[in-house]
């Protein structure tokens, strides 16, 4: 791509002599002026013809400059210059706004295009290596790379460094609402550099990564006792609640029925309780339709654990250190995490039930 800057500049220059031309009595002069700037300009009009952007919130912009590059190439054109003297030199005074417009839009693309080509795309940071797949230059990341610093500098000073590595995505949807995001699937740590105004504190990233330490850090045994002090000791273990689901499974979802393929004598007693607790107003018939169509709200609703632990009959709540620590087993965790590791107020019967997990 030419440099637009200088051109723009040059033009502007040009641009009282063009005027002056347009309105004088010799419109061969105005058209000698302006056949030299057709043929620097109208090669600019395809300049941007194949380049990509893989930022999503830089393609709309790029689409709407190719738009204006377009535009340097009709005011040059033959069947516009071989009409009548006032009409040539009407259409070039309406068409130098049109051009510089046009030149003052590529310039601005060419810097985040120059920009964009000093990007690199993977990059080692710390112990961590960072995928930049939307294409941000350091000045756009600085800032949430430094807060993600700050929150693993926390960690590595509480005792759990052994959960510093990996690979960091680097996001960019403004519309997220979160700072950063754990992916189970892939132990990976999602970073949206586009929250800054969210990074006023490193509690959000300290409790991703505490995602990460349920995950990877702590054993089965672990994870089993912390379930169980979390369901304040009459909760159903999340194995527990799996067999039942399978065994709902092969009976079409009738409660009564699926205890016949359990072993387990006390999860056989709770089955009929907990499927009425669980989806209580819900016939079996529109459970087991949705279960057919592949909705996967259905095994969550009854599988994946919540906070607290209560039967329709009552009992007492879990003592949490959030009320979004009340979402589910994980997010409690996670949550009571970011509390130690950030030296921030637990409750002692949580203390215990953290203590209980680190063994």
């Amino acid at each position: 791509m030419m440099q637009i800057k200088p051109l723009l500049t040059e033009f502007r220059r040009a641009l009282p002599k063009l005027e002056q031309a347009t309105r004088g009595d010799d419109p061969q002069e105005a058209l000698a002026l302006w056949r030299p700037w057709g043929e620097r300009l109208q090669p600019l009009a395809t300049a941007l013809n194949g380049v990509t952007i893989t930022r999503q919130d830089e393609q709309r912009k790029l689409k709407n400059v190719r738009q204006w590059a377009r535009r340097l190439q009709y005011p040059f054109e033959e069947r516009y210059l071989s009409g009548p003297p006032d009409e040539v030199t009407a259409w070039i005074r309406q068409s130098l706004t049109t051009i510089e417009e046009a030149l003052q839009s590529l310039a601005r693309v060419e810097e985040r295009l120059v920009g964009y080509q000093a990007v690199e795309p993977t990059f080692k940071h710390g112990p961590f290596t960072i995928i930049n797949r939307y294409g941000y230059q350091p000045s756009e990341y600085e800032e949430a790379l430094a807060v993600f610093d700050r929150a693993a500098e926390k960690i590595q000073g509480a005792g759990f460094g052994e959960i510093l590595y990996g690979v960091v995505y680097l996001l960019g949807r403004q519309a997220m609402r979160y700072a950063g995001i754990y992916h189970e699937k892939d132990d990976s740590i999602g970073l949206n550099a586009e929250a800054r105004h969210r990074f006023d504190d490193v509690f959000t990233l300290v409790h991703e990564l505490g995602h990460r330490h349920w995950h990877k850090a702590l054993s089965g045994a672990q994870r089993t006792a912390y379930e169980y002090a979390y369901s304040s000791g009459g909760g159903i273990p999340l194995k527990a609640r799996q067999d039942m689901w399978q065994a709902l499974l092969k009976a079409d979802l009738n409660p009564r029925r699926a205890v016949g393929y359990l072993d387990d004598r006390t999860l056989a007693d709770l089955l009929p309780k907990y499927f009425k607790d669980r989806f209580s107003g819900r016939t079996q018939k529109d459970l087991l339709a949705a279960v057919n169509r592949g909705e996967v709200w259905v095994e969550k609703n009854f599988v994946v654990a919540r906070a607290p632990y209560v039967f329709l009959g009552g009992r007492p709540q879990t003592v949490t250190v959030s009320d979004y620590a009340k979402t589910n087993v994980k997010e409690d965790y996670a949550e009571t995490f970011a509390h130690y590791v950030l030296g921030m107020p637990i409750p002692d019967e949580v203390r215990r039930r953290f203590s209980i997990a680190l063994g």
